[in-house]
């Protein structure tokens, strides 16, 4: 075996790292879930192979023979460098005498790729939010008890999560004033109300922060 070969790890991990910054972007809290998605995990994949072929590429063909650590790190900053780049093709008018620049290249093919592949991630996601919520919400205790456990719990964060408190505070306020109407029905309102709740901390602090918010 040519254990050379292993210094492609480099250049994969670097484009793995690289895709991962995209779909955290999109993602945040839960980028590690959306990753084990099947179209999560086929694009950090292929953004990972990508420079690791380009490695094995060159190496193969002998091109490379010397310094290959660096030639790896090489492979995976220049992959992504080429990914990004931008070509100037003219310059457009945009009305009222403005011009604007026309600019093409494989950044425009990355994200069409990225965004193909990581909104089919999303339905993925959102069943395994649905399970999660399901399983995991306090079945036993109302929506105004919920809010409550919110409210008590969220001391522990130091920050709290940016305008979760005050989001918190609007939908219970919404729920107390269907509630006064009495054209809703209790129990179906109730649901509902948990519910929204529920996703809201979980698309604020995700699956662990879920769970602390409304531990008892």
């Amino acid at each position: 075996m040519n254990w050379n070969y292993l210094y492609l790890i480099v250049a994969f991990l670097i484009g793995g790292l690289a895709g991962f910054q995209g779909v955290f972007e999109r993602y945040k809290k839960d980028s590690p879930k959306a990753s084990t998605t099947l179209p999560g995990f086929s694009y950090l994949l292929t953004r990972a192979l990508f420079p690791a072929g380009i490695f094995v590429g060159l190496y193969a063909s002998r091109i490379i023979e010397q310094n290959l650590l660096v030639i790896a790190l090489s492979c995976g900053t220049g992959a992504e460098l080429f990914l990004r780049t931008k070509i100037f093709i003219k310059q457009e008018q945009k009305g009222q005498g403005s011009v604007e620049d026309l600019l093409k290249g494989p950044l425009d093919l990355l994200r069409w790729y990225q965004n193909l592949l990581l909104e089919a991630a999303s339905t993925s996601l959102a069943q395994s939010k649905k399970t999660f919520v399901e399983k995991h919400l306090p079945g036993a205790v109302d929506f105004q008890d919920l809010c409550e456990r919110v409210f008590k719990n969220i001391e522990a964060y130091d920050p709290p999560p940016p305008d979760l408190k005050t989001e918190v505070e609007k939908l219970r306020d919404e729920f107390d004033r269907k509630k006064a109407l009495g054209t809703h029905d209790p129990a179906r309102l109730e649901h509902r109300y948990r519910y929204k709740l529920s996703y809201l901390i979980y698309n604020h602090v995700g699956r662990k922060g879920f769970n602390t918010l409304l531990s008892s």
